[in-house]
Formats: C-alpha cells, sequence, structure tokens
C-alpha cells in the first residue's frame, strides 16, 4: 500500500477553538444579543470580540498545517503552528482504529477517525481527528472488504433488553447535565433551576403515594434513566460483528455510527456480566478489554450486547476458542458463608433503626426518610440475592486461561483473561483471615482500563499451592 496522506476536514478549527469557548465567544454572543435591549458593545465585549477573531484565524492556520500520513509500516501525525510537532505510530503497536459517524460530524461532512495505541493516557486516543468522508472511507476499505465473514448480528430485542438493563439514570443525568449547563450559558439563564421548577409542578400533581421530596427525585432519576436508555440504544442499535483472519471489525450504532477495528490479539479478557434484571431474563452482557480503548461514556467494549449462555459458549467456541469457559476448581468453603450474606443482612436489619432515629432528628423529613428505608431494605434483599449466588457459583481456575467469578456491585461477574496479561495476583488476610484458614484475592488485567475483580473467601492454602505450581513458583 502507498502512503495514503489524510488532512483533517476543516471542522478541526472548531475543536481548536472550544477551549476558549465558555471565556470568549459566549460572553461576546451574549452581548451581541442584549443589542436591541439598549446599549451598545461595551470596551471589554470589543476586545473579546477582537481576541476571538486572533484565535480563530491561529485556528485555521494550525488547520492548514496539520497532516496525518498513513502507510504500511506507520501512521504519522505532523502538526502545530509555532511548535511543531511529528510523531510515528508503527502499524503493529497500533492497538485500534474507530471510525465515528455522530450527528454533528455529519452535517458538516465529516468521520472521526481515532486511533488507539498501549501507551498514552488511559481513554486518550494517540490520534483523534474529524475527516472527509472519502478519506474515511478509504481508510474503512483497508480492512473491511468482501472477504470478511459476519460472525454475529445483534437483533433490537436483544439491544432494547440490554438498555433496558445496563441503564442508569446516574449516567443520563452526567450526560444531560453539561448540555443543560453550556445551554443556560449561551442564552444567559439558568436551564437547570427552570426544569426542577418544572418537575416539581409535575410531582405535586402526582398522587400522593410517595413524599413529594421523593417524587422529585424519582421524577429526575426516572428522566436520567430514560436519556440512558435512549442513549444505549442510539450506540448499540445494527449491532454487527465481522471478521477476517485475526482482525474484528464491529459496527455499531446510529448516532453515533461508529466502526471499530480490533486485532484479536489486542483483546486482554472478557467478561461476562449478569445484573438482577437480566437473571430474571436468562441473559448476560459480554465485554472485552482492549488494551488499546479507554472507557468513557460513548466508547463501550461490548463485545456480545444480550445473549443466553448457551449463545455465548457457541459463539466462543467457534470464533474466540482460546476464550472458552474454564471449570472453578478453587470455591470458597461452606464455612464463609457469612461473609457473603451477613453484610445484606445488617443492611436490612439496620434500615428502620436509622430510619426511626434519623425521623426522631428530623421530623420533617419522616416521610422521605421512611420512604429511604424501604430502599435500602429493597437494595438489601438484592445484595443478599446476588450474594448467595456469588457463594454458590463463584471461585477461580487455573487452565489455558484465568477463569474467576465473583460480584461487582449487584452483578455477577465472570472474567476470563490470559495468563500473560494478569498484572497482579493481590492475596489479603485479615487477623479474622488467620484465625479461620482463609484469604481474599484481587486480581488485576493488564491493560489501561485497569479491570479488576475482588473475591472475599477462599481457602488460603489450598489456593496457594495451586497457584505457585501453576506459575512453577517453588513454596
Amino acid at each position: 500500500m502507498k502512503t495514503m496522506e489524510i488532512r483533517p476536514h476543516k471542522c478541526i478549527v472548531l475543536w481548536f477553538i472550544y477551549p476558549y469557548l465558555s471565556l470568549l465567544f459566549i460572553p461576546v454572543v451574549r452581548g451581541t444579543l442584549n443589542l436591541g435591549k439598549g446599549g451598545a458593545l461595551t470596551r471589554f465585549l470589543l476586545g473579546e470580540a477582537i481576541f476571538a477573531v486572533l484565535v480563530i484565524v491561529i485556528a485555521i492556520l494550525k488547520w492548514h498545517r496539520f497532516h496525518c500520513l498513513i502507510s504500511e509500516e506507520a501512521v504519522t501525525i505532523k502538526k502545530g503552528l509555532f511548535y511543531r510537532v511529528e510523531f510515528n505510530i508503527p502499524t503493529e503497536k497500533i492497538g485500534l482504529i474507530a471510525l465515528d459517524k455522530s450527528p454533528l460530524l455529519s452535517l458538516v461532512g465529516a468521520r472521526g477517525l481515532k486511533i488507539y495505541t498501549e501507551s498514552g493516557r488511559k481513554t486518550k486516543a494517540a490520534v483523534d481527528i474529524p475527516i472527509k468522508i472519502s478519506d474515511a472511507e478509504n481508510v474503512n476499505a483497508l480492512y473491511k472488504d468482501e472477504t470478511l465473514e459476519k460472525i454475529y448480528r445483534c437483533h433490537l430485542r436483544e439491544i432494547i433488553i440490554m438498555s433496558a438493563t445496563v441503564s442508569s439514570a446516574a449516567t443520563g443525568l452526567l450526560v444531560t447535565a453539561p448540555i443543560i449547563s453550556q445551554a443556560g450559558k449561551l442564552i444567559g439563564a439558568s436551564l437547570s433551576d427552570m426544569i426542577l421548577a418544572e418537575i416539581t409542578k409535575v410531582s405535586e400533581r402526582l398522587p400522593n403515594i410517595i413524599p413529594k421530596a421523593a417524587s422529585v427525585i424519582s421524577i429526575v432519576l426516572l428522566a436520567g434513566y430514560l436519556v440512558s436508555f435512549i442513549n444505549v440504544i442510539l450506540h448499540n442499535i445494527n449491532f454487527e460483528i465481522l471478521k477476517k483472519s485475526n482482525t474484528l471489525v464491529i459496527d455499531a450504532g446510529i448516532l453515533p455510527h461508529r466502526t471499530i477495528i480490533l486485532d484479536i490479539k489486542d483483546i486482554r479478557a472478557v467478561s461476562i456480566v449478569q445484573n438482577p434484571v437480566m437473571q430474571l431474563l436468562h441473559r448476560y452482557n459480554v465485554k472485552m478489554s482492549i488494551s488499546a480503548y479507554g472507557k468513557t461514556k460513548n466508547e463501550v467494549s461490548v463485545l456480545l450486547p444480550s445473549v443466553t449462555k448457551r449463545e455465548i459458549n457457541r459463539f466462543l467456541d467457534k470464533f474466540l476458542p482460546q476464550w472458552k469457559s474454564e471449570r472453578i476448581d478453587n470455591r470458597p468453603p461452606a464455612s464463609s458463608i457469612g461473609r457473603f450474606i451477613i453484610p445484606p443482612i445488617i443492611l436490612f436489619l439496620a434500615a428502620f433503626p436509622a430510619q426511626r432515629i434519623s425521623s426522631s432528628y428530623f421530623p420533617q423529613f419522616s416521610d422521605l426518610i421512611t420512604f429511604l428505608a424501604y430502599v435500602l431494605m429493597g437494595i438489601s434483599f438484592v445484595w443478599g440475592a446476588t450474594a448467595i449466588r456469588q457463594f454458590i457459583r463463584g471461585g477461580i481456575s487455573f487452565g489455558d486461561t484465568i477463569t474467576m467469578i465473583s460480584g461487582r456491585y449487584l452483578s455477577l461477574v465472570e472474567l476470563r483473561v490470559k495468563h500473560g496479561d494478569v498484572e497482579y495476583f493481590r492475596i489479603f488476610r485479615y487477623p479474622q483471615d488467620h484465625l479461620s484458614g482463609l484469604c481474599r484475592l484481587k486480581i488485576a488485567v493488564r491493560n489501561k482500563n485497569g479491570d479488576r475483580l475482588y473475591f472475599v473467601s477462599l481457602n488460603y492454602k489450598t489456593f496457594r499451592k495451586n497457584l505457585l505450581s501453576k506459575y512453577g513458583f517453588v513454596d
């Protein structure tokens, strides 16, 4: 392949001026909008307007001096106006290439190009630029051609199930909060206060089943959940996986549409996650840890969105046999069941005493405190059910891959990782562990995400013996 030169799209100018947006351009826009209310631009605003023009000119010159060269051997980036930078990324060091088709980029006829490597900061791509659609098609053609085999396509029903089970109110609020804040700054009004006032009005019209304060909180959380639900669907709809030799190409999403190109050898670990809702539906969410791929709100590492255990085993055995399941041979002893179920029992029993004490100190919030006590009891019940499943199914095994099953928050997680990709085993022993002959274990995966899984109870002598014999150490 000859060297292919890719010029960034002109919209990269907006990327260069974005850090100065709130400092320079928003006051100028606000002052311009206020001209009709009687008054001319102040000298301060005029100065900001002049400085904004200089920033735009410098951004245009930086775009003109930005070059990206792609060849079989390396990717070369040349950038900078006053301080020129040139760096090379060897092809064998490229872990993942992502092509984004977001709504904003589509409006200007561009695509987002991201190239990830093992080095660099977490969640930070080595190359992150907008490029022309024609250039994106050329990059895509290097990997996605007629020889690719479609090995998996997720139906809309599975995407909806996954979205309903993995969405969270916190994620939705994190997505919407910056948008509301920036929009409020632009129009010179506090949108958050306006939205909260409307939510309060709606809560007052609801039947008096739960306290007013809890009604407001519930509506906010429900709105956040709906935003997260829609966001997950838009990012994963039309999900399909294509395979060519040792390369996987994952196409997913419409807003934005994303094409992810990765080498199978760069997959460090596979996680099979089942939360309480997915347990009721007998479904699992399969994710992969990639050495060059960071976790951000827009960058999920989903391998199989919503599948049964049989479908997981069939897919991995056929297309990724190196990630086959291993039989768990190091399990928690029966005497350690208390470590799993006592914490949720304590939370359940402490809910109402805490409610009575809190209500006596804050009687004006007694209804809200009672409502929260019931919520804590529900959480403790789900926690207890997950803890029992963790005790029954949990443990670790050493085969061709390391398989560990444990709990993470309220979900049951099965982690499969290669021996060479384990960053460390950490064995904890507190005073009570010495008396009972038990230990606690934390395993970390060697990647930028820092994936870790913790297990609360294993037989110390048996686990240590298996660990030392597997890695050839002498005790």
